[in-house]
């Protein structure tokens, strides 16, 4: 199986990853197509827009992917894994992500060592028991022995028989059912929220999930038992993989599930898998990260001499008697501080073929014309920085073309801007020189 490449789980079962390329092809071979096509989880990932596929002659299936990288566990012994078109551009861009980049499915994924995804996971551990919470815990009744001169349970003769023998004939004994929360898939969650405080000692955590995780161990402290408190965090952990794997609840499954994670400090970053299964798998789309990364760095570099902006917030008609429908929406609105006319920016994250499509230029152009701008560029990621003027067009904006390697965004961004006209060479200079200062500072402190 020349597509398919195997790796050894620690848990000894020979894993089987599937590696099919962002907005790219895979195809499989009969027997190869068999396997994954059996898998529920696949199809899943199919109908949620994921990937596609099409049959294809032979018992052969040909995977598309779309503009997402992530992963999933599709079998015990298959994972299905989305990777970048431009290598390396992953790891690169992840610096300019957050939480609500992640598109998370609750479909299973690999698991792997503690990294800063599990801060995703927590997040939705807390949330999930938050819904749990106020849908009513889980409870169980416990029989009381009780004494009392009024009689509040059932009766039990022999024990009041021996009070009243003892003289004590205004009491009575009796056994109450009283309501317990003290269940032992209450005390895993307790367990899992406890263990949530030692994660944030080692990964950074968003204080608004550390605080609502704080607030539900307040809510389950009614579970604190010395297994609880004193308890091995690897047992509690296979506890809540027993406890999940037993129960027909679907919501309480995915909240055990994360929490057999949390307290086996294992994440579902992308990294070396250490065998078994999240109850999440992420996926990420590169192409709206990699337009958010151009602009943040184009704010960074300009500084105090310029803005940049979506097109959104102020989007011209391009019909401006005729239809309020039709609306330019560039990526990139860069203007210099002292006024002018801006320029336009649309950010494309593609293969680089050597020239931009017939479409892209248009769609620039209009959005050129629309804010009357007479500069216009194409940014697309690169293995290296360069430079395309493709003069000026009949509309009168000019056109430049530019390749960033996102490896070192910032950089080439800089290049870009002098380029443009809207940083001069020493202030590109300048800011590179504070950038790598920035970056051994930090190095140093790291250390």
């Amino acid at each position: 199986m020349a597509s398919i490449a195997r790796f050894q789980d620690v848990m000894t079962l020979a894993v089987s990853v599937i590696h099919v390329p962002e907005r790219g092809t895979l195809d499989l071979q009969s027997a190869e197509w068999q396997k994954v096509s059996r898998s529920a989880i696949f199809w899943n990932l199919v109908d949620r827009g994921i990937l596609s596929v099409e049959q294809l002659r032979g018992g052969r299936a040909r995977l598309k992917g779309n503009c997402y990288v992530g992963r999933s566990r599709v079998a015990d012994d298959l994972v299905i894994e989305m990777h970048e078109k431009v290598p390396g551009s992953l790891a690169a861009l992840l610096n300019f992500s957050a939480g609500t980049d992640f598109r998370i499915e609750h479909v299973p994924g690999p698991k792997s060592d503690l990294g800063p995804l599990i801060a995703i996971l927590i997040e939705h551990f807390v949330g999930a028991v938050r819904l749990y919470a106020s849908r009513g815990r889980q409870f169980q009744y416990d029989r009381i022995k009780m004494t009392g001169s009024l009689i509040g349970g059932r009766l039990d003769v022999t024990r009041t028989t021996k009070l009243w023998a003892q003289g004590l004939r205004h009491l009575a004994a009796f056994e109450k059912n009283e309501v317990a929360f003290n269940t032992p898939v209450n005390r895993t969650i307790l367990s899992a929220l406890r263990e949530i405080e030692r994660i944030a000692r080692l990964v950074a955590l968003p204080p608004q999930t550390l605080a609502q995780a704080r607030s539900m161990a307040m809510l389950f402290s009614d579970c604190r038992t010395a297994e609880v408190l004193f308890g091995a965090r690897s047992e509690a952990a296979r506890q809540a993989e027993r406890l999940a794997a037993s129960t027909s609840d679907k919501a309480l499954s995915d909240i055990l599930g994360l929490a057999s994670i949390v307290l086996a400090h294992e994440s579902f970053d992308y990294g070396q898998n250490v065998g078994g299964t999240t109850p999440r798998s992420w996926f990420l789309n590169l192409e709206t990260l990699f337009e958010r990364a151009v602009r943040r760095s184009i704010e960074s570099a300009l500084a105090n001499s310029g803005q940049v902006a979506t097109g959104r917030r102020a989007s011209p008609r391009i019909f401006p008697t005729v239809s309020a429908a039709f609306r330019a929406n560039p990526d990139l609105v860069v203007r210099q501080k002292s006024a002018g006319r801006p320029c336009i920016g649309d950010v494309k994250y593609k293969q680089w073929s050597g020239s931009p499509a017939a479409s892209d230029i248009y769609q620039l152009l209009v959005h050129s014309s629309a804010y009357e701008a007479d500069r216009s560029f194409l940014a697309f990621p690169a293995d290296d920085f360069f430079s395309h003027d493709l003069g000026e067009a009949v509309t009168g904006a000019s056109v430049s073309v530019y390749g960033l390697d996102v490896r070192r965004l910032e950089q080439d961004v800089s290049l870009m801007l002098r380029d443009l006209g809207f940083l001069s060479r020493q202030q590109a200079a300048s800011y590179e020189q504070g950038r790598l200062a920035f970056v051994s500072h930090s190095n140093e402190v790291e250390v």
